[in-house]
């Protein structure tokens, strides 16, 4: 039997200085969640569980919740965003990891 199970990943990179651009991976397929008046500090995953996951950013909470075939987010209770997974069981939460600087776009820039 295969266990289908999908990767989630939270990130808040630096946007506009003291905003951060809230997104979330799943699968691979990123989505921008919402800008947020706050630092890569203030915030936090707080659940990761095989069908939830909790992330806390400025005064915003954000919810990623496995239901059968989809992974719903929603955000300070409202659905934002629907990823189609199939048959997924479970998810996976990676890390957070704080990007204290943009990401550039371009591989060959320092």
């Amino acid at each position: 039997m295969n266990v289908v199970v999908s990767l989630v990943e939270w990130r808040a990179p630096i946007g506009d200085p003291g905003i951060v651009d809230v997104e979330i991976v799943v699968d691979g397929v990123v989505a921008k969640l919402g800008s947020i008046a706050t630092t890569p500090e203030n915030c936090a995953i707080r659940t990761a569980a095989a069908k939830t996951t909790e992330f806390l950013c400025g005064d915003s909470t954000f919810d990623a919740n496995l239901e059968p075939e989809f992974v719903v987010v929603t955000r300070d209770g409202r659905e934002v965003r629907r990823f189609d997974v199939g048959s997924s069981a479970a998810i996976s939460v990676a890390p957070y990891q704080i990007q204290s600087a943009p990401v550039p776009t371009d591989a060959s820039a320092p």
